[in-house]
């Protein structure tokens, strides 16, 4: 529950540090994009070191499904980029988004 709560912190965050720098600057730097990727990251390894543990354990499949999600959403961005819907920056943070929504709600379906 901690680890859902501070992966929604990030998130919105990270959603309005983003939002904020776009609509000052017209893009979302790569600082932003890795930042989001390391605070992930660090949920992800805390889940992963802490599974049996009481309160910090995942979900039995939750691996497994967070990167199904996770690939979905970079094939999602990646798409979208290509076909020049959306410019790199923004196309790296939707799976940033994408890494952390499989974090705050596990049950997600893809």
């Amino acid at each position: 529950m901690i680890l859902r709560r501070l992966a929604w912190a990030i998130f919105m965050i990270l959603g309005s540090w983003a939002s904020w720098k776009d609509l000052r600057e017209r893009r979302v730097g790569n600082g932003l994009i890795l930042c989001g990727l390391l605070a992930g990251a660090l949920i992800y390894l805390t889940l992963a070191l802490g599974v049996g543990r009481t309160g910090f354990g995942a979900p039995e499949g939750f691996f497994a499904k967070a990167s199904l999600h996770g690939l979905l959403g970079a094939v999602s961005a990646i798409a979208l980029w290509r076909v020049r819907v959306w410019p790199a920056g923004d196309a790296k943070l939707f799976f940033i988004f994408c890494l952390l929504m499989a974090l705050i709600d596990p049950r997600l379906r893809g």
